[in-house]
């Protein structure tokens, strides 16, 4: 139980180690590391490309090549998708834009165990307006 402001760090083992015969113990899980592959180095590059047209607020229209990019090589991706939509929005690229709800409907359909982290992040983009 952590009592204060905020936490300035932290100590993964026993606060008093005289107390605990735990010195020598490890671990019985390993950490996870992702596995860099191509295909994986290809869509952080997508993300990336996404990430600095929200930031640099530059030109939307790189979206809709990122968004074919997207559907054609990693279709089973899909916060990308949700974040293309919430760019989106309040552009002028209706036709695109409902492009990238249709292809997350389809996308619902065929991941039901991520269907509703997509509805839920498309309500918090337009306000829980029918989508």
């Amino acid at each position: 139980m952590a009592i204060g402001k905020k936490v300035v760090s932290a100590f993964s083992g026993p606060a008093d180690v005289n107390s605990f015969d735990l010195i020598n113990n490890i671990p019985t899980t390993q950490t996870i590391k992702a596995k860099h592959t191509d295909e994986r180095d290809d869509l952080e590059i997508l993300y990336q490309t996404v990430r600095s047209i929200r930031e640099n607020k530059d030109s939307k229209s790189e979206l809709k090549s990122v968004f074919e990019k997207l559907k054609n090589d990693h279709a089973n991706d899909w916060l990308l998708s949700v974040e293309i939509a919430e760019l989106l929005k309040d552009s002028d690229q209706k036709q695109l834009l409902q492009e990238v709800l249709v292809y997350l409907d389809q996308l619902k359909e065929k991941r039901p165990e991520v269907a509703h982290l997509i509805s839920g992040g498309l309500e918090l983009i337009f306000d829980k307006e029918a989508v």
